[in-house]
């Protein structure tokens, strides 16, 4: 980021200048947190500003004009965790400002139970500690009920995310293993190549230490998924049972171990990895496309989806042509 910034690629306000006509301020978060969140819209509060929604600053793109809007500023959130319920609602109601959500329908649950906010906090019926213990806990992302009683609101407008931001393998190249040290530092986002983890509640620790990890890209880059050697997986797994467990991940050279018995198994036998076909590959990002946009219309009532943010930021030219 600050590489690009010594290079201007941002937009001209960034650097202290006047904000163009047609220029929008548009701000990503992933989380909030409480205090500097507030402190941006208090900011933008006093400074006159008018927060839009993807569409508006989709019309302001397509009429090069903004005339509708007194100094628009565009707010969104991707991923649709916890903290757009418990930090982000309360404040954008309290300022008086909107976001955008861009979902993932497919890590959303539904929960019987009410979950705190900052409202609460501030009636005295929840403490800060307990808003923020909810990322580590079972509901991780906002439910479908509180992303249901957000929309009926007016504050948070919902899009799309694709339907589960996964990665695929796209090679054989093994890149990593799954370690005791990758599952700790790695987010779930990272993992979520892995066929095991239920990606609602995702538990990094059913992966299993010594998995291969090979070269990846989001599912949305267009490019074909690596169906890997089972039979190799299973042996780097037994390898590292065999040899200490997680010990094993303490020796200074464990990586290129695991690698040259990998490489030796590869040697000695018959490979039975593969590469899904490109009507696979199609059919899989037509399925993160339509599917994401009518699980969220079937769960919020009059809502069309009209726009998607890319996980990462990364499609191709499949992707593209199927959007």
């Amino acid at each position: 980021m600050s590489w690009d910034i010594m290079r201007g690629k941002y937009p001209s306000f960034i650097y202290g200048r006047k904000i163009a006509k047609r220029d929008v301020p548009a701000f990503c978060f992933h989380d909030a947190e409480p205090r500097r969140f507030e402190a941006m819209l208090n900011y933008l509060k006093d400074n006159d500003y008018t927060s839009i929604t993807s569409a508006d600053l989709g019309d302001i793109l397509l009429r090069k004009e903004n005339e509708k809007f007194r100094h628009p500023v565009c707010i969104t959130f991707d991923d649709g965790l916890a903290s757009i319920w418990n930090t982000a609602y309360p404040l954008l109601k309290k300022y008086g400002f909107r976001a955008t959500v861009f979902l993932i329908p497919d890590r959303i649950q539904s929960s019987p139970l009410y979950l705190p906010n900052l409202e609460d906090v501030w009636a005295g019926k929840a403490t800060p500690e307990e808003l923020d213990a909810r990322s580590r806990g079972r509901y991780p992302f906002a439910t479908w009920e509180e992303i249901r009683e957000m929309h009926d609101s007016g504050v948070m407008d919902f899009q799309s995310h694709s339907l589960r931001h996964t990665l695929v393998f796209t090679s054989p190249k093994i890149i990593d293993f799954v370690s005791p040290y990758n599952l700790e530092v790695y987010s779930v986002f990272q993992f979520s190549m892995f066929k095991e983890l239920d990606l609602q509640t995702p538990d990094k620790h059913k992966l299993r230490p010594g998995s291969p990890v090979y070269e990846s890209a989001p599912r949305l880059a267009g490019k074909p998924e690596y169906l890997e050697d089972p039979c190799l997986k299973e042996y780097c797994i037994g390898f590292v049972e065999n040899h200490g467990g997680n010990e094993f991940f303490k020796r200074k050279n464990w990586k290129s171990i695991l690698l040259r018995a990998a490489k030796d198994y590869r040697a000695t036998h018959p490979s039975l990895d593969g590469l899904e076909s490109m009507d696979t590959t199609r059919q899989a990002i037509l399925d993160e496309l339509k599917l994401s946009k009518q699980r969220i219309e079937e769960q919020l009532h009059g809502k069309v989806v009209e726009h998607m943010c890319l996980p990462w930021g990364v499609g191709g030219p499949l992707t593209t042509a199927l959007c």
